[in-house]
């Protein structure tokens, strides 16, 4: 595997850096060559060398220029590596095998990290002290902070990882400190916001009632004066009170009250302006108040004072609807009155229902059980009865304002009751976060206290073992290895410190005992060599021994082989001349059967020539016997001798037959069945000629059956002649019958000995092909016994070059 070089491996000296990479380079030449091309090894070697050289005197020379106190020591490290080298390049002009080029690969790759890693890298501090080593390259934040805090002691960098958490978490709680100083300022300014909403509350619940009872005085209902006076001077009080105490914008919209009052003692505006106009003020006076809660930052707060502004809104809109409904039914009610009337009640319902969303579920059904009972049904009761264009007087305007103030009174209850829950829960949120205030600051005193007490244990718990374990690894580096080892007890990092050590100093007191026991297996090392040279002898005397044995037994293996080869060649020679001589024997023996077959086709002929004759002779002797019968005689002759014909065209026919079926299997047998192409020509030939000769036997008979009349006096005459003619037929056909079976044995002997000498050409051939195969399998074995006759000359000069390679390592070796 190819070396990577790391930042980590520099000393901060550029050239010696760039040394060192050098070296790891032309290490990694010779990992590329173990597998590749190893006639590069030597040359990569020796490029080595001089590099480790130029190195070795650049660094001693830096060294001396800074007045290194081990220079010596280190000079020799570089003498005993270059010399170390050289060997190998000696080592490696005899053998450059894998192995060997892995071994010294192996070695080199350690050696590099001893040398870099182990020893150059212990210089980097003396060449940053003399400013000759740059400052260590930095790969990220943690990397700038380890070279920024490697400059502290261990206790100083302790003491400030403990100093750190303590500033955050002094700072914390000076945040949370200041939080809760806010939260406390905060929910006072609720408080004084929930003391003004409620006097706000107060003056918009009598600026309701002074608008309800405006409007019925300027609908006529004089008898409320006294009533409007009374609740101006209210109206009044609770407007100093306010304005005292003002949050927001409220004196400017108190300042419209004056001029409204004005308008309706000089009587300049209509009723339903004035309304309208006490409306617009209660409704800033109610957004002012809005727009205050919406600079708080407690969600809980404000959302209570959201329910309680919505309550007022509803309760506002809810006044709005009693103004509206007291003009209404004192004049009448046009549709655009009658939609602000019912637009009002939609209102209310849509502020008592965010309201109700705001708050919990037992404020809510409280708030629920308020405005439910008989005052509510009363006032739904004359709302309901309100309808576009109804007649003036149908309601009693002073009914439907008693019942409406009845149902705001209640209303203003329930807001009086949100008031209050808002400025208790500002109390207790006040209360709760000047508690915390004043457990956060105890806690904080009690936290820093603490935490020097703790970070001053803890720097004596890591401090003091750390210097502990730095002496006996100072104690066991100058030589003193069986030094006790501090801490082991210890279940933290430094006691796995301990054991690492402790571990360390086995392996070097295990290294001392190698060392020992290589020494003492040095005295032995001789007789090793000695005997190992015997046995390399003894064992050259066997193998070359073997060898020749080896490569006797293979010249008589060719010997042999050259012999089979030779016998198969005979064999094949030999059976080639039989298979030939077999091949005319059967050429031979196919032209007699052919000339057999012809001589039974001519008896054949013969045969039936004589028995023809013999027909016609036994026909004429009867016909000669039978003289009251000439005509039906000659008659069953003509009839016997058609009979006899069509025997004869019926073994025409069949000797055709035979004829076409020699045909076929001479066309199957190919040039072998030439011959029996031939007869079978000859047999169609005379079967054909048999069939002509019927024919004419045939016409034959049309003349004899013509001249019967007039030969039957002949036959008469010649009966005597024709009865020896007979007997002497009957003995020809007799002769001309045993002449045939003779014929027809010899035919299937000659076709027994062509199938034996068809046997005997098969069996030569597979003589033949066995003397071929016995041919190829010798030369086979020809070649064979070549292999093995090189095989053992190759053995023999390998174990001499093994011989030689180890007596070769010995004497290096010795």
């Amino acid at each position: 595997m190819r070396m990577e070089w790391h930042a980590t491996y520099e000393t901060g000296v550029d050239f010696i850096d760039a040394d060192h990479r050098g070296l790891m380079e032309f290490i990694n030449q010779l990992i590329g060559c173990i597998n590749s091309d190893e006639n590069r090894i030597l040359s990569i070697l020796n490029e080595f060398l001089i590099q480790f050289r130029r190195h070795a005197s650049r660094e001693e020379a830096i060294l001396k220029k800074f007045s290194f106190d081990q220079l010596d020591e280190h000079a020799k490290e570089h003498s005993e590596a270059i010399g170390q080298i050289e060997k190998f390049i000696g080592l490696l002009s005899n053998d450059n095998s894998g192995p060997a080029v892995e071994a010294v690969v192996s070695y080199l790759t350690n050696w590099f990290f001893d040398h870099v890693v182990g020893k150059d890298l212990q210089l980097s501090t003396l060449y940053r002290q003399h400013g000759a080593a740059k400052q260590r390259r930095t790969t990220g934040i943690l990397d700038a902070v380890d070279v920024f805090l490697c400059r502290f002691k261990v206790k100083n960098r302790i003491l400030m990882a403990a100093l750190i958490p303590s500033i955050l978490a002094f700072a914390v709680t000076f945040f949370l400190i200041s939080g809760k100083l806010d939260v406390v300022s905060e929910m006072k300014r609720v408080e004084a916001l929930a003391d003004y909403a409620v006097n706000v509350g107060n003056l918009v619940h009598e600026l309701q009632g002074e608008r309800g009872v405006t409007a019925l005085v300027i609908g006529g209902n004089n008898a409320q004066r006294s009533n409007l006076n009374s609740r101006r001077i209210e109206v009044d009080r609770l407007r100093k009170i306010v304005s005292t105490n003002q949050i927001g914008n409220s004196t400017n919209a108190l300042d419209k009250l004056d001029e409204i009052r004005t308008s309706v003692d000089s009587a300049t505006k209509k009723q339903a302006d004035i309304v309208d106009e006490y409306s617009s003020l209660i409704v800033r006076l109610l957004n002012n108040l809005s727009d205050v809660a919406q600079s708080l930052e407690s969600a809980k707060v404000s959302n209570q004072l959201n329910a309680y502004l919505s309550l007022t809104q509803g309760k506002e809109r809810a006044g709005q609807e009693r103004a509206i409904g007291a003009v209404g039914f004192s004049e009448a009610f046009p549709s655009w009155r009658y939609k602000r009337f019912i637009d009002r009640s939609a209102q209310q319902a849509a502020y008592f229902n965010t309201y109700k969303n705001l708050v919990s579920q037992a404020k809510k059904q409280e708030f629920m059980d308020m405005i439910s009972g008989q005052i509510a049904s009363d006032y739904e009761k004359i709302r309901d009865s309100a309808a576009i264009n109804m007649n003036q007087g149908s309601i009693d305007p002073q009914s439907w304002f008693s019942a409406a103030t009845a149902r705001i009174e209640v209303l203003k209850k329930a807001e009086n009751t949100a008031a209050n829950d808002l400025m208790f829960m500002a109390s207790s949120i006040r209360l709760k976060a000047q508690s915390d205030l004043y457990l956060i600051s105890a806690a904080m005193v009690l936290l820093m206290v603490g935490g020097i007490i703790a970070t001053s244990l803890i720097i004596r718990s890591v401090v003091t073992p750390f210097t502990a374990l730095t002496a006996t690894i100072s104690k066991i580096a100058s030589g003193e290895k069986n030094t006790a080892v501090p801490c082991l007890e210890r279940e933290d990092e430094i006691g796995e410190m301990a054991r690492v050590i402790m571990v360390f100093r086995g392996a070097l007191l295990s290294n001392d005992t190698m060392q020992a026991r290589q020494i003492a297996e040095g005295a032995f090392r001789e007789t090793r060599i000695l005997r190992r040279e015997q046995l390399t002898t003894e064992f050259d005397e066997r193998i070359s021994q073997f060898v020749g044995v080896l490569a006797s037994s293979s010249t008589e293996l060719v010997a042999t082989a050259n012999e089979m080869a030779r016998v198969a060649g005979d064999t094949t020679s030999r059976s080639t001349a039989v298979a030939a001589a077999s091949e005319e024997t059967s050429v031979n023996i196919q032209t007699v059967a052919s000339a057999v077959e012809e001589l039974a086709a001519s008896v054949s002929e013969i045969t039936r020539q004589v028995s023809q004759s013999a027909t016609i002779s036994a026909n004429a002797v009867q016909e000669a016997e039978r003289t009251d019968g000439i005509v039906m005689g000659l008659s069953d002759a003509a009839n016997k001798i058609g009979t006899v014909a069509a025997l004869i065209e019926n073994i025409a026919s069949q000797t055709n037959l035979l004829a076409l079926n020699a045909t076929i299997e001479a066309a199957r047998a190919g040039e072998a069945g030439k011959g029996f192409t031939v007869v079978a020509n000859e047999v169609k030939n005379l079967a054909y000629q048999t069939v002509k000769a019927t024919a004419d036997i045939g016409e034959q008979i049309r003349s004899i059956q013509e001249a019967t009349s007039a030969s039957v006096e002949a036959i008469r005459t010649i009966g005597g002649t024709i009865r020896e003619i007979n007997g002497i037929s009957t003995a020809i056909a007799s002769a001309v019958e045993e002449q045939s079976a003779a014929t027809s044995e010899i035919s299937r002997n000659v076709h027994e000995a062509s199938k034996a000498v068809n046997d005997v050409n098969k069996n030569i051939a597979d003589v033949s092909s066995g003397a071929s195969q016995t041919g190829a399998a010798a030369s086979q074995v020809l070649q064979a016994a070549g292999d093995v006759s090189k095989q053992s000359e190759l053995i023999r000069k390998d174990v001499v070059q093994f011989l030689s390679g180890i007596k070769s390592i010995q004497q290096n070796a010795g």
